[in-house]
C-alpha cells in the first residue's frame, strides 16, 4: 500500500533541526505496522521529480511543504469506507526514538479504498 501525504513544517524555535526519518502509524490498529517514509514528490499523483526519502533540514522559524510518499505492506489490512486516525512520527536530529509530530483522520470512500488495496507494495529498505 502506497499513500503520498502532504505536510507542512514549522520550526518556530531559534536553532534549526534535521528530520532524518518519517513514518505514519494507525492509532486505533494493534499492532500498530508503520507506513514507512520513501519518497518525496513535487506534485500529487504525478511520478515525474519523485526522490527517495532523505533527511531533511528545518530553519529557524521557517516553514517547508512536502509532499511524502509513504509505503508498507497490507499484512492482512484491508481497507474500508471509513475514517482512519493517523500520526505522523519523526526522528529528529541524532535521536534512534520516535516523537509524534501531528495527528490526523484520512478519510476513505469505497472507491478510495479499493484503489488503495490494489496498490503494490514493497519493504521498508531503511530499518
Amino acid at each position: 500500500m502506497i499513500l503520498c501525504f502532504p505536510f507542512v513544517f514549522y520550526n518556530n524555535g531559534p536553532l534549526p533541526f534535521i528530520i532524518q526519518n518519517l513514518q505514519v502509524v494507525f492509532v486505533d490498529e494493534t499492532p500498530q505496522i508503520p507506513m514507512a517514509f520513501i519518497a518525496t514528490v513535487p506534485q500529487l499523483e504525478k511520478d515525474e521529480g519523485r526522490t527517495y526519502a532523505t533527511p531533511f533540514p528545518i530553519r529557524a522559524r521557517e516553514a517547508i511543504s512536502i509532499i511524502c510518499e509513504c509505503q508498507r505492506s497490507l499484512g492482512g489490512f484491508i481497507f474500508e469506507s471509513q475514517k482512519y486516525n493517523l500520526e505522523l512520527q519523526a526522528r529528529l536530529n541524532d535521536s534512534k526514538e520516535w516523537k509524534a509530530m501531528l495527528r490526523f483522520q484520512l478519510n476513505l470512500t469505497k472507491i478510495d479504498a479499493e484503489m488503495i488495496n490494489k496498490s503494490f507494495s514493497v519493504h521498508d529498505n531503511l530499518e
